[in-house]
């Protein structure tokens, strides 16, 4: 199974936890594997944002995303950043299948800003880059995030309800643009003072990495044990 809360969930519909093995997925066992190295900030340079955009449109749960809505957020992160763009860079990595290019493409030129884009580019990579992580929902990105320890930041522009990560306090809640450049100061403490809480999220939910291997392993012992047997 993927995790603790898998086990303690299928342990519940019957089947015996005594046989169930934790291997975890291996989509986040590369993240597991950077999860050590640690380049927040250096002094002398500006901080490195990405935000990270989620396909809201496909079961993430309840929330106010509409085009309409979607637009003007991208023009209030716009403003927020011409404001602040002596102090922070800022990239933005857009849902690699559920979104357009061409149509952030097209609000950035409008705008005149330099904002760099990106969309099918290596997430991990990103990440590794960046200084802070903007996301505006719990997603798969912002878990690998969360896993690099990188500060995570919701700006919950849309709404969304029962969020994975606010419900356990693994992020730092923004909600209104005003109050971007107060959580870009914060996030980095809130996130140093919540570790704990982060890592036993991470442990609950998404295992400790490696999972390929304990995928095999447990293979292995369940083909020797059948033999024996």
């Amino acid at each position: 199974v993927g995790s603790n809360r898998d086990k303690d969930y299928l342990g519940n519909t019957g089947l015996s936890k005594n046989k169930m093995v934790v291997t975890g997925d291996p989509t986040y066992d590369e993240p597991f594997a950077k999860r050590k190295e640690d380049n927040f900030l250096k002094s002398d340079k500006k901080l490195d944002i990405l935000f990270l955009t989620v396909n809201l449109t496909s079961g993430q749960g309840e929330s106010d995303w509409t085009i309409h809505s979607r637009n003007e957020m991208v023009k209030d992160l716009i403003s927020q950043y011409e404001k602040l763009k002596n102090e922070i860079s800022l990239k933005i990595k857009i849902h690699p299948t559920s979104e357009r290019y061409t149509e952030y493409k097209k609000r950035l030129d409008y705008h005149n800003t330099d904002i760099q884009l990106f969309q099918h580019e290596d997430l991990i990579q990103l990440i590794t880059k960046s200084n802070i992580i903007l996301t505006t929902s719990a997603s798969t990105a912002g878990v690998i995030a969360l896993i690099m320890k990188k500060p995570v930041i919701l700006w919950n522009y849309f709404n969304v309800h029962n969020d994975l990560f606010l419900e356990h306090g693994v992020v730092l809640e923004c909600k209104s643009a005003s109050e971007l450049k107060n959580c870009f100061d914060k996030v980095k403490s809130f996130t140093n003072e919540n570790q704990l809480k982060i890592d036993n999220f991470i442990s609950d939910f998404f295992a400790c990495g490696n999972s390929s291997e304990k995928m095999v392993d447990a293979i292995e012992k369940l083909v020797m044990n059948t033999k024996h047997n």
